[in-house]
């Protein structure tokens, strides 16, 4: 993406994807070299902050899950000098 946008003469991207995932996303672009424009979309799994949130605890569950993946790769991310 980087070198694409060099080439075609951008300075700044948006970068579209979910809340959890947004921080870990940006940050790699930007490490690329890029001026980022961060924008999370809500999640189509599950609800994280609309109707009061997440309503059973198996979707919790899932939450935490998918929370800690995301620890966990930002982590290695940072490990390989990546973020």
């Amino acid at each position: 993406l980087a070198a694409f946008a060099r080439r075609v003469g951008w300075r700044r991207v948006l970068v579209v994807t979910s809340l959890l995932h947004s921080r870990r996303a940006c940050a790699t672009v930007e490490r690329a070299g890029l001026a980022v424009v961060c924008a999370p979309a809500p999640s189509r799994q599950f609800e994280l902050f609309a109707n009061g949130g997440p309503e059973s605890a198996r979707e919790r569950v899932q939450i935490f899950g998918y929370a800690f993946y995301e620890a966990m790769a930002t982590l290695l991310y940072r490990v390989r000098g990546w973020i």
